[in-house]
């Protein structure tokens, strides 16, 4: 397994939280991806970490 794509369509509404456009923001996804054999047997799971800022 040398190398592995993923695609994320994330739509967050909080009302609660508002921010100016100067503002940074941060979206943190965390994780684990597990590698399953035909069975359904896991064979491994790996932690999957992934940070970005929109816009930037």
């Amino acid at each position: 397994l040398s190398s592995m794509s993923y695609l994320f369509d994330l739509s967050i509404y909080d009302w609660i939280h508002t921010t100016n456009k100067d503002d940074p923001i941060r979206i943190t996804i965390s994780g684990s991806v597990q590698l399953v054999d035909k069975d359904g047997e896991v064979i491994n799971s790996y932690p999957f970490f992934e940070m970005f800022q929109p816009g930037i």
